[in-house]
């Protein structure tokens, strides 16, 4: 499987693809996990964490069998776990956090999210960034 690269809804590059896994990565220090809230649509979800709904379906199409998520921005190291695309697509919550302004225009283009938890994953050790 050739490397090719992932941008968000809002054309932010987010991850790629390599060897049949997605390598991402989020920084604690930018917000770009869930600090505070745990429980969507009623579920709640340890450690959660958000991937667009259209990277996420792509990468079951295309057969990518599992997510690297890196960690950083908690200590020196870094946190590495492997989560299974399956598991993210049945136990994910689909969830849309685009916010309007008063004419109705899109402000934040987040696009829908499916929500899953890091704790899902299988350990792969802590790198050195």
């Amino acid at each position: 499987m050739k490397k090719y690269q992932y941008k968000n809804s809002r054309g932010q590059d987010v991850g790629y693809v390599e060897n049949n896994t997605y390598f991402t990565m989020r920084n604690m220090k930018h917000g770009e996990i869930f600090m505070k809230k745990r429980v969507f649509n009623g579920k709640e979800i340890n450690n959660p964490i958000a991937i667009d709904l259209d990277i996420l379906e792509d990468l079951y199409e295309k057969e990518v069998k599992n997510i690297e998520v890196t960690i950083t921005g908690v200590e020196k190291l870094s946190f590495v776990k492997r989560i299974p695309v399956e598991i993210v697509m049945l136990k994910g919550e689909n969830i849309l956090f685009d916010k309007r302004n008063k004419q109705g225009q899109n402000v934040t283009g987040f696009g829908k999210q499916v929500v899953f938890s890091y704790d899902w994953g299988v350990e792969t050790g802590q790198k050195r960034l």
